[in-house]
C-alpha cells in the first residue's frame, strides 16, 4: 500500500472490514483486534493522504470458510456464534458481496475519507444483492 500510494498509483482505497472492528465478541479476540487495527490504519492513511480516499467498508455477513468454520463451533463454548449458526443458510457469497460492494461504492466516495462504513446501515437506496 505504502508503494502504490508513494508511485500514485491509487485515488482510492477500500478495506474490508466488519462489524468486529467496533463491537468486542467472547471468543473473539484475535478477529476483533485485527478488524479494529484496520480501521484505525485507514483512518490514519486517511489522515496523512489527503489526495486519495481511504474507507473501512463492513459488508455484512458473507458464507467463507471462515463462516464454515465458526458454525461448527460449540455456542456453550463460544455463545456468539449461535447467531453466525442460525443466519448461515441466508449469508451471502462472496460473489454477491463483492457486487454489493461495488453497487455501493458510488455513495461510499461520497463519505469523508477514513471512513467506517457498514453497507447494511450507512447506504441507502442501493439494490444489495
Amino acid at each position: 500500500l505504502d508503494k502504490m500510494i508513494k508511485n500514485d498509483m491509487v485515488s482510492t482505497v477500500v478495506a474490508i472490514s466488519s462489524g468486529a472492528a467496533t463491537k468486542p465478541k467472547f471468543g473473539w479476540l484475535n478477529y476483533c483486534c485485527s478488524k479494529s487495527m484496520l480501521k484505525m490504519m485507514i483512518e490514519n492513511y486517511a489522515e496523512e493522504n489527503d489526495k486519495i480516499k481511504f474507507y473501512s467498508l463492513a459488508p455484512g455477513l458473507v458464507k467463507t470458510s471462515m463462516q464454515d468454520k465458526i458454525v461448527r463451533t460449540d455456542p456453550d463454548i463460544i455463545p456468539s456464534v449461535l447467531r453466525f449458526q442460525q443466519e448461515y443458510d441466508t449469508m451471502d457469497s462472496p460473489e454477491i458481496v463483492a457486487n454489493n460492494i461495488y453497487n455501493c461504492l458510488e455513495q461510499v466516495n461520497l463519505k469523508p475519507s477514513g471512513a467506517f462504513i457498514d453497507i447494511r446501515k450507512d447506504i441507502k437506496n442501493v439494490s444489495l444483492r
